[in-house]
């Protein structure tokens, strides 16, 4: 019984490792817009509710391998991106029955702010498979974007410049990405004399939302590229990581599949 219930867990994993990644390229297909054909939508929306069903399932996530464990990640971080800034979808698609991993908080809209540090983190966790000019660029214009944000919720320059330190703070950890850090910093402090509003409109309109938010889905297929890909597109594809092509028909056989 208890190989079995192992054999379930495995069978388990790979299909939600297959969902996972289908459900990722999905999200990166659709650039998170909202206005597309009612049954792409419904096929998503069935993939990434069955990604949640089955990963609740899982009780020891942590203990995944971490290709896997960043799989989750950036599924769950691109969803979240789909949806902004429409925090009242965004609020359903984050109730407990729907998104079990409580990765997200539920009692509060998703902000920039928590998306920047999350895609920052979701980066590093991938390591040097992943160089760093791959999502530099995209990481500072995060700043600008949380900045924007943050400022359009008070309308005061303290918002500005708390949220300009706590840029400058994120840019000191990422020694490598000081320039692009710094640059889109200097975006947000207004010329002297300028009006702060008028200032923040005009960066605002230099990074518009929509575009920004296709290139960060243009990122994430870039790293996805440098993920393991499902062990199930693996073998129909006829090689398996680690092993020739000659190797995985073996396999192949030996376990019966043709």
């Amino acid at each position: 019984m208890e190989s079995d219930s192992d054999t379930q867990s495995d069978v388990d994993l790979l299909i939600l490792d297959y969902l996972l990644c289908t459900s990722i390229y999905g999200l990166v297909h659709t650039r998170g817009v909202e206005a597309q054909e009612q049954t792409s939508q419904c096929d998503l929306d069935w993939h990434i509710d069955t990604v949640y069903a089955i990963k609740s399932v899982f009780p020891h996530s942590g203990l995944l391998p971490d290709d896997f464990q960043a799989k989750v990640r950036l599924f769950e971080f691109a969803n979240a991106l789909r949806w902004y800034p429409n925090a009242r979808v965004a609020s359903q698609i984050r109730q407990p029955g729907l998104c079990s991993s409580g990765y997200w908080p539920t009692e509060k809209p998703i902000s920039l702010s928590e998306l920047t540090e999350t895609f920052i983190t979701l980066c590093r966790t991938i390591g040097t498979r992943l160089p760093e000019a791959t999502w530099g660029d995209i990481a500072a214009q995060f700043v600008v974007q949380a900045a924007v944000e943050e400022y359009r919720k008070s309308e005061s320059s303290a918002s500005l410049s708390k949220h300009i330190a706590w840029a400058k703070k994120m840019s000191d950890q990422t020694a490598n990405m000081n320039e692009a850090f710094t640059k889109c910093i200097s975006y947000l402090q207004p010329p002297h004399g300028a009006s702060l509003s008028v200032h923040m409109r005009i960066v605002s309109t230099k990074f518009p939302i929509d575009k920004f938010k296709c290139a960060v889905f243009d990122t994430l297929a870039k790293i996805m590229k440098v993920l393991e890909p499902p062990v199930l597109i693996q073998l129909e594809r006829g090689q398996l990581w680690g092993l020739s092509r000659a190797e995985t028909k073996q396999l192949k056989e030996r376990v019966g599949l043709k």
